[in-house]
């Protein structure tokens, strides 16, 4: 009788900077060029590079747990919660994750190096066309990401680094049922209440509002990521030099030219 025998395909190892290398230039082409498409083959690159850079950490060699180290045939399984806050910065898959936040970072301030110096008019279609453009990109790039958000940022979020529990005890991350709490409690600072009509959004928009006004030491979804960056170094610059303030009051007693 012929044995068949299954042999375990091997993922192709990533590292950032391979990673980077096809990722950057398609993600320069989706904002430079919102109007055309990522050809299929580009996009399928990006998207399997992506797969195979977070998987990497799972062919990393691990110690064999203290069970089996002690030639038991149960391994004596650990707690759940862990003793110490998980740091991102030791995680793999941070670099990448650096590597398009600081991707963000470029392309928001270059919208901002490029404001009109004229008519506040001007300034109000430039803002309201530019974030057009870079939200029209950010959806695009964050399907061709996909990996990066269920493999480590959903991760990391679940591991308390998140909008709603940075800074919080850790164990109080583990505690689902106060952590429910919590993030009910904040989201109402971003126009969200539990069982009311009058929301300003559903709970995932709120959500996604709440996690672009965060720090930046605070992992958010890819979306929320290029937020972040643009609320930071595009409008915050404009609201603070009152040149934002103004032309909306314009806007508003219908004063713009």
């Amino acid at each position: 009788m012929t044995t068949v025998q299954f042999r375990r395909t091997r993922i192709p190892h990533e590292t950032a900077e391979s990673f980077w290398a096809t990722a950057g230039p398609a993600l320069e082409h989706i904002f430079d060029s919102p109007d055309i498409p990522v050809d299929i083959e580009t996009y399928s690159s990006v998207y399997s590079k992506c797969f195979n850079y977070q998987s990497s950490k799972a062919q990393r060699s691990s110690p064999p747990s203290q069970g089996f180290r002690n030639g038991l045939q149960i391994a004596v399984p650990a707690s759940t919660v862990p003793m110490h806050r998980v740091d991102p910065e030791d995680k793999h898959g941070m670099a990448g994750y650096r590597k398009v936040d600081d991707f963000f970072a470029e392309r928001a301030k270059k919208i901002f190096d490029n404001v009109p110096d004229n008519s506040s008019s001007e300034l109000v279609r430039y803002i309201i066309t530019e974030f057009a453009r870079f939200s029209a990109a950010v959806q695009t790039s964050s399907r061709m990401l996909v990996y990066m958000q269920r493999m480590f940022i959903t991760q990391l979020i679940q591991e308390g680094c998140g909008w709603s529990t940075a800074g919080m005890p850790v164990v109080t991350v583990h505690n689902r049922s106060f952590l429910a709490e919590i993030r009910e409690q904040k989201a109402e600072r971003w126009g969200y209440k539990k069982d009311s009509d009058s929301n300003l959004g559903t709970w995932d928009e709120v959500e996604s509002w709440a996690e672009a006004g965060s720090p930046l030491d605070c992992i958010v979804p890819i979306p929320s990521l290029a937020f972040r960056r643009f609320r930071i170094i595009f409008l915050e610059p404009l609201l603070s030099s009152d040149r934002l303030s103004v032309a909306v009051d314009e806007l508003l007693t219908g004063e713009l030219a």
